[in-house]
């Protein structure tokens, strides 16, 4: 989170639960309020269309979920981001990328970044 806000200006969230059930009772408010962050990002449709694709392929709470939601207030766009360091991306990673690229065309935008320490 931080070396995106520092190298690319990208402002994210994280444990977002997209796949969650909002309609549960048990989703708490903090959830809901990301929820309502992604939707003003995401643009109108978007946010509820692949969450019902996410849903159909059964795919729940966390579950293949990448690692953070990131915006750029100043160019308006988002994507997901996904952070790896020797660990490759796993099946159900893999769902949900498949889903999320099929659901939004063009408009997917999910960035895999391989993280590795500094040496000096």
């Amino acid at each position: 989170m931080f070396l995106l806000r520092q190298n690319e200006r990208a402002h994210s969230l994280t444990w977002y639960k997209m796949a969650g059930r909002k309609a549960l009772a048990k989703t708490p408010h903090f959830i809901l309020k990301r929820w309502d962050t992604m939707n003003y990002w995401m643009g109108e449709g978007i946010f509820d269309s692949l969450q019902a694709a996410l849903w159909a392929e059964g795919l729940r709470n966390f579950t293949g979920e990448p690692d953070l939601f990131c915006w750029e207030p100043e160019s308006r766009k988002w994507f997901f981001a996904e952070a790896k360091g020797k660990d490759r991306l796993t099946q159900s990673e893999r769902l949900w990328f498949d889903v999320c690229t099929q659901m939004l065309g063009p408009l997917a935008d999910i960035r895999v970044y391989r993280v590795t320490p500094d040496r000096y």
